[in-house]
């Protein structure tokens, strides 16, 4: 009769732990996706293609620059 009792109690053990490590397994997989998620809006530089966020990026008539070298010259 112990012996059932025991080897119940064990297997509820093994469930409980495994059950946890795959919770704490997929939390940590939804952690890895955030970074990602607040990036934000990317943009291309039309000058040499390069994407980079949009708050980082220089704007000229609804255009994206990676800097303000590449910036069209004022025509003269």
């Amino acid at each position: 009769m112990w012996r059932l009792i025991f080897l119940g109690i064990l297997i509820w053990l093994i469930v409980y732990f495994v059950k946890r490590y795959l919770r704490q397994q997929q939390g940590n997989f939804n952690h890895e996706r955030t970074p990602t998620e607040t990036t934000g809006t990317m943009v291309k530089c039309e000058t040499c293609g390069i994407h980079l966020p949009k708050s980082d990026a220089y704007q000229h008539n609804n255009l994206f620059y990676c800097s303000q070298a590449h910036l069209p010259k004022p025509s003269a």
